[in-house]
């Protein structure tokens, strides 16, 4: 249409002009278009031009003979098209129903032309194609609208795949994740088996090689993730699975390298548990199957040669004995069946003999059965208690004490504990009292403990009285009371005198209230040898000082015995004490009055005395006055 107005500009621009030629024609000047026998002329300066003219930014073409050409002309071995207004076309235009492309240039394109983001191809005519075209031996696809086509196509039944570059595919080619084979022309195959390099592929009706397990004809098969045909091990979607040579799933028993594996109905090898047949099996992560004893989710299993698990009972391995659950899972630790109690190791074998669990020592039979009570193994005996745990140390039963060391062995005769000395007879039983052993006499206190004796107080009796007592606290300073000091010193010297051989009688061995009366009673009716009263003095003067012994010489029955003993003892007392002497005295106690022994009261410090509070309170220094008082004794005795 422009090209059709630019021409009828033209015709009318030329009317004008040759109007006033014919009004002038006196003019000597001719130039522009004029029109000869109805063709058109272009003249400059009187003289016709040929060849190219530019006119109002339009190219228009000139024969030799200065005539106006439309149509296709041929220009410097270059082909033009000027239309019928005689103006040089550009861009697409149809001539006799074919498509041609000029260049901005005008000049015809051949080859390949890319316009507004498509392919074209013109022909060494120009003429655009459509359809397939062959261009440096290689095929492409154009549309009816002359555009290059890429991606799939189809012709009838027949699938294509072209490139990005257009270029017709062949052989194989993988369209994004999936393969597919085209043959030399191009037309994608289906349902065929294709070698190349070695290698098997398999086709489908989709044109997708084959991937994973595929059915063919009734046959499985596996393809690796290139679509390769897999013989051996192949991993498809996380399962594993075994092909043979020919590429075919294998399903149920297979061995391979001396190991184990089976492949279900669809071939996916077997892992974890499995029971076929009744019988259960276990496989590992790889595969294989296991047998012996295993760890399976923190529980124990033992499989036979076979694989088949263990379960429901006790069973027999090379001699060791095991015992399963319904599940097959092993017993660990302790467990009771049919109430009796067994132990198992952490390899599930039933323990036999002494075993040490949780510190404790156990003690199984042949039959591994956990026993209580006394044991006799290896020639000694053992406690074991309710929960068959071993006992040591000390243990009581029906009211008699057994000592058992930390091997648990039961001691009898002589031994020590706690470095005292004690004596079980021959059931381990603890003694008390006097026992004779090889003919000797020995004295064991009611707690069991036998203090070793000299010979020196051999067969004397001696009673100690510790002052005071229970509700009478005797003197009282500074939250101390002496009846605890005569008490605690009393005890001392009842030990002290005892390793020397003598019996001792107490007249009170706790903080008990005993009246002065019943003291010289229960003295008397033993008739000792000795009787001592252990007191601690107090005074307002807490300058006063010193230990004093008394006698009795008024009421006593043996005054002058006792005068003796009183004197023997303070000398002694002060002896090894070092504390000052108050000498010895006489009063009408009453613990001294009717005393049928030789009695003595000694008063062994001042409580209120700063300096002898702190001694009298001092074990060390008790100890002190005790070996006075036995030193005394002695020296009386002898």
């Amino acid at each position: 249409m422009k090209h059709k107005l630019i021409f009828l500009s033209l015709i009318a621009f030329l009317l004008i002009g040759l109007g006033a030629n014919a009004s002038h024609s006196s003019a000597a000047d001719i130039s522009g278009w004029k029109q000869v026998n109805g063709t058109w002329y272009y003249y400059q300066n009187n003289t016709i031009v040929t060849g190219w003219v530019k006119y109002n930014n339009e190219w228009y073409y000139m024969d030799s003979k200065g005539a106006m050409v439309t149509g296709w002309v041929q220009a410097d071995n270059k082909w033009y098209y000027m239309d019928s207004s005689g103006a040089m076309t550009t861009g697409w235009i149809k001539v006799d129903n074919k498509w041609y492309y000029m260049k901005a240039s005008g000049e015809r394109q051949t080859g390949w032309l890319y316009y507004q983001y498509k392919w074209y191809f013109l022909n060494s005519s120009g003429i655009m194609l459509t359809g397939w075209i062959a261009d440096g031996g290689k095929y492409y696809y154009m549309d009816t609208s002359g555009s290059m086509k890429t991606g799939w196509l189809q012709l009838g039944t027949s699938w294509y795949y072209l490139k990005s570059s257009g270029e017709r595919t062949i052989g194989m080619y993988a369209v994004g994740t999936k393969l597919y084979l085209f043959n030399n022309a191009g037309v994608k195959q289906t349902n065929l088996w294709h070698a190349q390099n070695d290698k098997k592929y398999y086709f489908q009706s989709s044109g997708e090689a084959a991937k994973g397990i595929t059915d063919i004809s009734g046959t499985k098969y596996v393809f690796t993730t290139d679509g390769t045909l897999a013989v051996g091990w192949a991993k498809v979607d996380g399962y594993w699975y075994y092909a043979n040579g020919q590429g075919i799933v294998q399903t149920g028993w297979f061995t391979q390298q001396d190991k184990k594996y089976y492949l279900n109905t669809n071939g996916k090898m077997q892992t974890g548990w499995l029971t076929l047949l009744d019988k259960t099996y276990y496989f590992g992560t790889d595969g294989s199957l296991k047998t012996g004893l295993i760890s399976i989710a923190d529980k124990k299993y033992y499989f036979n040669s076979e694989g088949i698990v263990y379960k429901g009972g006790w069973f027999t391995i090379n001699n060791q004995k095991y015992y399963a659950n319904d599940k097959g899972e092993l017993k660990l630790d302790w467990f009771e069946l049919n109430g009796k109690w067994y132990y198992m190791g952490t390899d599930g074998v039933m323990k036999t003999g002494w075993v040490y669990v949780n510190y404790k020592w156990y003690y199984l039979n042949a039959d591994g059965e956990r026993q209580q009570g006394w044991l006799l193994e290896g020639g000694h005996w053992y406690y074991l208690n309710s929960g068959g745990a071993m006992q040591t140390g000390w243990i009581s039963l029906n009211s008699k004490w057994y000592y058992l060391n930390k091997s648990g062995i039961m001691f009898t005769g002589w031994y020590q504990v706690d470095g005292k000395w004690y004596y079980s007879d021959g059931n381990g039983v603890m003694k008390t009292g006097w026992v004779t052993v090889d003919g000797k006499e020995y004295y064991i206190e009611p707690n069991g403990v036998w203090i070793p004796v000299s010979r020196e107080l051999e067969g004397k009796v001696v009673v100690i009285d510790a002052g005071h007592g229970g509700t009478d606290s005797g003197a009282y300073v500074n939250g101390f009371m002496e009846k605890n000091i005569n008490l605690s010193v009393a005890l001392k010297l009842k030990d002290q005198l005892r390793k020397h051989g003598a019996k001792i009688h107490m007249t009170r061995s706790t903080d008990v209230f005993v009246t002065l009366t019943n003291r010289v009673t229960f003295s008397n009716s033993i008739n000792p040898d000795a009787f001592i009263a252990i007191h601690v003095n107090s005074a307002g003067d807490t300058s006063v000082k010193g230990i004093e012994t008394y006698y009795n010489p008024f009421t006593g029955i043996l005054p002058a015995e006792s005068k003796t003993f009183a004197t023997d003892v303070q000398n002694s007392i002060i002896k090894t004490t070092g504390a000052y002497s108050r000498g010895v005295k006489t009063a009408d106690f009453a613990v001294l009055r009717g005393n049928v022994a030789p009695a003595l009261l000694v008063e062994i410090g001042f409580l209120t005395n700063s300096t002898e509070q702190t001694n009298l309170l001092s074990s060390s220094y008790q100890t002190k006055l005790v070996n006075g008082l036995r030193d005394g004794l002695m020296l009386f005795i002898d």
